[in-house]
């Protein structure tokens, strides 16, 4: 789960705040369905997926009630969901990277001096469940570039954060980066839970969190 810690959803929100953003809640949002259609035996396929777009459908007409022109999603895989079932709802359906990387297009952003380990992740996973879907990886990893202070070292994304984490944790040491970057919310909560404390991992918005906080204060 990406809200593994009260700490991350705080950190969320208050960037949100931070950059201007207004925001609503969901209190009754509905699961994206995605464990459903992975788990569901080859006869119960269809009606798995026809389940999680009624759950989709159903996120989409309470953000509608509430006057919400877009829905952003924090997690990858309802990012993913959202975008496969809704993209003609009417409602804008966005994975949260993109609508930080978009507010903080125009702002300078700086980090005290650092290496880290960008780790994108191998997508394996959402191209079985959403074949054809695809977000902005591209432009997370170049979006990197804009930071002062900071070096950016590619980490292996043919590599498995769920079968292989182990091997991401050790070749991140190899390289000597000061911490592993994922811009997927499940191969950061894989990742966070096999690397030792010494080799933290962020959150991609959290390092632009950084950076942003880092500039303002000069």
């Amino acid at each position: 789960p990406p809200f593994s810690k009260t700490s991350e959803l705080r950190s969320a929100l208050d960037l949100l705040r931070e950059l201007g953003i207004p925001y609503t809640y969901m209190d009754d949002e509905y699961c994206c369905g995605v464990p459903l259609e992975e788990t569901a035996a080859e006869g119960d396929a269809t009606a798995a997926a026809a389940a999680s777009r009624h759950f989709t459908d159903l996120n989409v007409a309470r953000a509608k009630e509430l006057g919400a022109k877009n829905i952003i999603y924090y997690c990858i895989w309802c990012a993913y969901q959202g975008r496969k079932y809704c993209d003609a709802s009417g409602i804008s359906q966005r994975y949260f990277p993109d609508l930080v990387v978009e507010k903080l297009a125009d702002k300078r952003l700086r980090v005290s001096p650092q290496t880290i380990g960008y780790y994108e992740g191998c997508h394996s996973r959402n191209r079985g469940f959403a074949p054809g879907i695809e977000l902005d990886w591209k432009g997370y990893r170049s979006f990197l570039s804009r930071i002062e202070g900071l070096k950016v070292v590619q980490l292996n994304s043919k590599v498995c954060c769920v079968v292989r984490p182990k091997t991401i944790v050790a070749r991140a040491q190899e390289l000597g980066v000061d911490s592993i970057v994922c811009s997927c919310t499940n191969c950061y909560t894989r990742l966070s839970q096999a690397s030792p404390p010494e080799l933290p991992v962020k959150y991609y918005v959290d390092l632009l969190a950084e950076a942003y906080r880092t500039a303002r204060e000069g």
